[in-house]
């Protein structure tokens, strides 16, 4: 098995496109570890926290080692990244449930209201109605998870 070699970038100095001066680029090297389809890319980067206690909070900065978990397209997510998608993902189902549910209360307060047999149907009515305003209220709530520009403040 050789030594793998740089193959794609090499490093360059000089104004990117942006502006900006790039020290050095990332380095393709090509593995024969798992399969010939494989690439290892070796990055060196700086990465500045500038709310370490809001992120890792029980762990003091002196002690800190980052670990990242790895998808299969290569990205690296850090836990705290994790941990924030798993709670929006669970509240995003929560918030579906509630939502079906509203619905189908809706069919089955206007089932009432058209079969019901009583005189004063008032408060079928009012059950109805605040059956089709729950799912309304929901909306920008569901809409938060798909779009950046929403903007729940009052």
């Amino acid at each position: 098995m050789a030594s793998p070699s740089p193959t794609t970038s090499s490093p360059s100095q000089g104004p990117s496109s942006t502006g900006t001066t790039i020290a050095s680029e990332p380095t393709a090297i090509p593995s024969d570890i798992a399969c010939p389809n494989t690439v290892v890319i070796e990055l060196s980067t700086t990465v500045v926290i500038p709310n370490f206690n809001a992120y890792y909070a029980p762990m003091q900065i002196a002690t800190f080692k980052p670990t990242y978990d790895t998808l299969a397209d290569g990205s690296l997510l850090t836990p705290p990244y994790l941990q924030d998608l798993s709670d929006a993902n669970l509240s995003l189902l929560i918030i579906g449930a509630l939502a079906a549910i509203f619905i189908r209360n809706i069919f089955v307060s206007a089932d009432y209201l058209r079969r019901g047999k009583v005189k004063k149907k008032s408060l079928f009515y009012v059950l109805f109605i605040s059956q089709i305003l729950s799912p309304i209220a929901l909306v920008p709530v569901i809409s938060s998870y798909f779009t950046n520009k929403v903007n729940c403040t009052m």
